[in-house]
């Protein structure tokens, strides 16, 4: 019996691997469970949000846009259309009382290496670019994952990263970036499988696929199975042999970007669980002091390259302020050194050691109260 059990799953897989899209133009987000879930904590909630139907009021999220052009300052996303960013992002998102505003200015990122990013490269090293208060979303000429163009991708609440990074030439196809931050708070897609796979039947929908139970199992939607008129055109089945009957117009699914225009009600429910429970922080404060985005001094790095010690000077920044912290991230945005201004300080100049640390590109990331700043510079 077991054995027939695994060879009807292994014949699942084959078919399932034989209709997948291999072109440009998925999501890069990895589907991870997430390790702290708890089944009765969410129903609680859930049993509570039911309740206040027509008591909710709006939840408004702010956004850092930013820009990654070359290190020159050309190229990048173009500003003006960010408005159409925001109005198709609140348009997908209204139905569940959740409205997005932009935090201030777009911030740009001049670094050519990132201009066409290649993922497997420079993994989260976008991540020390991040400033607390808003979710901070990336708009990136190209995206290379896996030797694979992709739209975009996005971090979980669970993670430690956080960012929404997004190809120029998608972010205005309504619904790219509406995806991405359906990860960002907490959704899975439609055909993930991470959790188990969902029957057709959805008599196993609590705790499998993508966990929300009114959302249909879906056996990964794309072109091949997805009209122009989106229409599901498959005959795809599960694995007790029912035939799948997906929602091409869910915003995570791999549909047909056109057709993606719908948040069910249990993904708002689990987006709203979620930003209670790890998504407290996105108040904009830290970007926004009397209404004015608050500037950012300049600093001097040097050398560069730099070997055993790192220095760095400035006109604007009291180098002697002893809340001033100073931490450096290495190129997978994790952090490996971090101090205080006190603890550096010698002769008016901030004196880093770097010995110890791997040769290699590091992002040094200084902040106190009233402002922050990053810079990159190379360990030799």
């Amino acid at each position: 019996m077991r054995i027939a059990i695994l060879m009807i799953a292994l014949l699942y897989f084959v078919r399932l691997a034989g209709q997948q899209p291999s072109g440009e133009g998925v999501c890069g987000t990895e589907d991870i469970p997430d390790p702290d879930f708890q089944p009765h904590v969410f129903e609680e909630f859930h049993a509570q949000y039911q309740r206040a139907i027509g008591l909710r009021s709006v939840v408004k999220l702010p956004i850092l846009p930013r820009i990654v052009r070359h290190s020159e300052g050309t190229g990048g996303f173009d500003p003006a259309l960010l408005e159409k960013v925001l109005e198709d992002l609140n348009q997908r998102f209204a139905p569940g009382n959740i409205e997005f505003f932009y935090c201030g200015e777009p911030a740009f990122v001049d670094v050519s290496v990132f201009y066409d990013f290649d993922r497997s490269l420079y993994a989260d090293s976008l991540a020390t670019y991040n400033v607390p208060g808003a979710i901070n979303i990336y708009f990136i000429n190209k995206i290379l994952n896996d030797d694979t163009f992709i739209c975009g991708y996005a971090s979980f609440p669970w993670l430690d990263q956080e960012y929404v990074v997004v190809k120029n030439s998608c972010a205005l196809n309504t619904s790219t970036v509406a995806h991405e931050i359906g990860h960002y708070l907490g959704l899975y897609h439609t055909h993930s499988t991470v959790n188990g796979f969902e029957l057709a039947d959805g008599s196993n929908c609590r705790f499998s696929g993508d966990e929300v139970c009114d959302t249909p199992a879906d056996p990964r939607l794309g072109s091949h199975n997805v009209s122009t008129d989106c229409d599901y055109t498959g005959r795809e089945r599960d694995l007790n042999n029912d035939r799948y009957d997906p929602d091409p117009s869910n915003v995570m699914s791999y549909s047909r970007k056109a057709c993606r225009d719908f948040f069910s009600e249990g993904q708002f429910t689990r987006m709203a669980f979620y930003l209670e429970k790890d998504r407290t922080g996105l108040n904009c404060l830290d970007l926004v002091s009397s209404n004015q985005v608050v500037t950012l001094p300049s600093v001097k790095l040097f050398p560069t390259p730099a070997r055993d010690w790192l220095f760095m000077e400035s006109e604007d920044l009291d180098l002697t302020d002893r809340q001033l912290s100073v931490d450096i991230y290495n190129g997978l945005g994790q952090l490996v050194r971090s101090g205080n201004a006190e603890s550096y300080l010698n002769s008016g100049t901030l004196a880093i050691p770097l010995r110890g640390l791997s040769c290699g590109m590091y992002v040094l990331r200084w902040s106190n109260e009233k402002a922050r700043g990053m810079q990159q510079f190379v360990k030799l």
